[in-house]
């Protein structure tokens, strides 16, 4: 069932540099929100200002353009936390749409329609999941967090960036047996709900392990210490290029792996056809919309080769 409401903003933080986290309240999308799903905000903009039309000899003069064009297209955005009537979201600063949401502030209401897509699914054989995230893709994973430890599931976080990740961290005195000591790094969102979380920064920022997040879940999957197999199943979201290798490795060890795909989205309702993605079928070519058939996907279904 999806809704389109308007929503007050209760709450906003700026989390990281240009990162930014909306707490809005949402009663009837939050009552029925699964992790992995998303919402659409709409970007309100009242005035439309428009200048005297130009004639062909302005444009040698590099004028302006006649109009300042509205956002026209809604934003998705994956659903970060949902507590009671409140959802969260939290999105990086990268344009003029995301730019005007980060300036919302609280008693103010913005237009959502939600919730759409499909959602992680979890199995409840297996006590033990991995989640692996590649920048912004940490976000969508902490609803699943909180949702997997609320079951009784052990839970590792292993999130990869280019220097930090765009969410509080902390050092931890705790040493994990498949890592150097020295990667102490730990994300404190998911340490207070008891998660395992260590970083991975392409940089080597101080108390991170230097190089990609799929060296950790290597380094996981592979230590004799871990038991893997039938208690594991592994959550993924970020970049194609991440998604692909975490989808390789998780076959080559016949670990069962779900992947929320990060895609452009025009409508988010699957009218458009703007964000299809191609999928695994035998004797043709397919595709599935992330809008709709996803943006959760078992890793195996996608054509990783494919364009």
């Amino acid at each position: 069932m999806k809704y389109r409401l308007r929503a007050r903003v209760e709450r906003r933080a700026d989390i990281a540099p240009r990162h930014v986290k909306l707490a809005l309240t949402a009663p009837d999308i939050a009552a029925v929100a699964e992790p992995g799903q998303f919402v659409s905000v709409f970007i309100e903009e009242p005035e439309v200002r428009t200048k005297p039309r130009l004639d062909a000899r302005d444009l040698w003069d590099h004028a302006e353009p006649s109009e300042v064009r509205p956002c026209i297209l809604p934003r998705p955005f994956g659903l970060h936390r949902v507590a009671g009537a409140v959802l969260e979201i939290a999105f990086k600063v990268t344009g003029k749409g995301t730019r005007k949401l980060a300036q919302l502030e609280p008693g103010s209401e913005v237009e959502v329609l939600g919730p759409l897509g499909s959602s992680f699914r979890a199995d409840p054989g297996r006590p033990c999941a991995v989640l692996v995230a590649g920048g912004t893709g940490l976000f969508p994973l902490f609803f699943l967090a909180e949702r997997l430890r609320g079951s009784g599931k052990a839970v590792h976080v292993l999130a990869g960036a280019l220097e930090t990740v765009p969410m509080e961290s902390s050092d931890s005195r705790i040493a994990l047996s498949f890592l150097d000591p020295n990667v102490t790094v730990v994300i404190n969102e998911f340490d207070r709900i008891g998660c395992v979380s260590r970083v991975a920064s392409e940089s080597g920022a101080p108390g991170t392990h230097r190089g990609l997040v799929t060296e950790l879940l290597a380094r996981f999957l592979d230590a004799p210490q871990v038991v893997c197999g039938d208690s594991v199943q592994v959550f993924a979201c970020g970049p194609w290029a991440m998604l692909r290798v975490v989808a390789e490795m998780c076959t080559r060890r016949t670990i069962p792996c779900q992947v929320l795909l990060e895609q452009r989205m025009a409508c988010g309702i699957g009218a458009c056809m703007s964000c299809v993605v191609p999928t695994r079928e035998t004797g043709y070519k397919h595709y599935k919309r992330v809008c709709c058939e996803g943006p959760v996907f078992e890793a195996e279904e996608i054509d990783w080769d494919g364009t």
